[in-house]
């Protein structure tokens, strides 16, 4: 389960609350007897929106001061106290607002749900409730360039988990840590001149033996990582071909 940012909740809220004017939305269900049943929810309880997939993901049980919402089908629903509802059944809906319609507030709520999923890329440090499954697609960085100056540089690996540098002299190499522990790869090439050097920052090796990179014009090597939390765990291909 997600849940949009704080900021998105409270300007959903605060837009149903403007648009229905303690509106009390009455929502006629069909009885399957040629009948409704007339269910209503009254925004001025709500105080969380909640995202889900699919309505499967649902809690069995819901609360009364949440509006629930799905990503696949973008529509929105309440707890009644004993059962979800659709809360943009526009066939069967009326408001004491009057000019109010069900297509005016899922409108609404459509434009700022999506600002929402797009926004979160505002967030630094989102986290997840649960594992991440990506089932049959990749997951994608962007291979972050870098440049030395003065014989030195800096990988900054917040910033990308793949990462290149042509050598274009000696060069010694400091890191900045991610967040967490991750793997982490980069490609060192040595421009046509070739024959400068590499300075790593203290790693760890199979047996402490240290690497040796290439010194060849236009080789390069790739510099695999494996960041503990505290410690850089390194191995190495060496003049990839």
């Amino acid at each position: 389960m997600a849940t949009i940012p704080t900021k998105k909740i409270s300007e959903i809220t605060t837009l149903l609350s403007d648009l229905t004017k303690e509106t009390l939305v009455a929502v006629a269900e069909d009885d399957g007897a040629g009948g409704y049943v007339t269910k209503k929810v009254d925004l001025r309880d709500i105080d969380d929106v909640q995202v889900y997939p699919d309505f499967a993901s649902f809690p069995a049980t819901g609360s009364t001061e949440t509006l629930y919402l799905t990503t696949t089908e973008n529509k929105l629903y309440f707890w009644d106290g004993a059962a979800y509802v659709d809360l943009f059944q526009a066939a069967h809906m009326s408001y004491d607002n009057p000019g109010l319609t069900a297509t005016d507030v899922k409108a609404a709520i459509d434009e700022v749900y999506a600002e929402s999923l797009q926004n979160m890329s505002e967030d630094t440090a989102p986290a997840l409730g649960g594992e991440l499954n990506a089932g049959l697609h990749s997951i994608g960085f962007t291979e972050k360039n870098n440049t030395s100056s003065a014989g030195a540089v800096t990988i900054d690996w917040k910033t990308s988990n793949k990462q290149k540098i042509t050598l274009t002299e000696n060069t010694t190499f400091s890191f900045t840590n991610p967040s967490q522990p991750c793997n982490l790869v980069l490609r060192i090439i040595q421009d046509a001149t070739g024959g400068w050097t590499v300075t790593l920052p203290t790693i760890k090796t199979a047996g402490g033996t240290g690497l040796t990179f290439s010194t060849t014009a236009g080789a390069e090597d790739i510099l695999m990582l494996y960041f503990d939390g505290a410690n850089y765990i390194a191995s190495l291909l060496q003049d990839i071909k």
